[in-house]
């Protein structure tokens, strides 16, 4: 198999530190099941101007719940960096959504590639990049929470 490299490498598989998220203003999104295939922003974000945009073309999505957490909703201790985020170790029994990412084929019908449950403070789904089709995010959100998406983007 062919390995990519120097500018096809990057675009293919850039490193994390080129990535930025970008809010999907569509959200928060509340509990129940969603499916998307794009994302809004209504602000520029370096190379990326605001409107609308595939999450095809996005390197994938961050979950972030909107909100508070249930009291009873169990949880296990983990690290906690004590910044503006914190808990970035925790645990939660309860899942705050779930992620399926789905590539529609050539012939037609979407092909699941990725089930992610998200049971932490943020959770990263990254998107294999395919180059050929259309991509959609399905979401499940639980009862009583809402969550944010950010869509990590190069060079946004």
């Amino acid at each position: 198999m062919v390995q990519p490299t120097g500018v096809s490498s990057l675009i293919i598989a850039p490193p994390i530190a080129t990535l930025r998220p970008v809010l999907d203003e569509h959200g928060p999104f509340a509990a129940g099941n969603h499916t998307l295939t794009d994302f809004l922003t209504t602000s520029a974000h370096g190379l990326l101007p605001a409107g609308t945009w595939g999450v095809g073309g996005t390197y994938g999505v961050v979950v972030v719940p909107n909100g508070p957490i249930p009291a009873t909703w169990g949880y296990r201790l983990g690290y906690d960096s004590g910044g503006a985020i914190g808990t970035e170790g925790w645990f939660y029994e309860n899942r705050f959504a779930q992620v399926v990412v789905m590539h529609e084929a050539i012939g037609g019908g979407f092909i699941t590639v990725q089930v992610v449950d998200c049971h932490q403070i943020q959770t990263y789904v990254p998107m294999p990049f395919i180059p050929v089709g259309g991509d959609r995010i399905g979401l499940n959100v639980s009862p009583v929470i809402s969550v944010d998406l950010f869509f990590m983007c190069l060079l946004a």
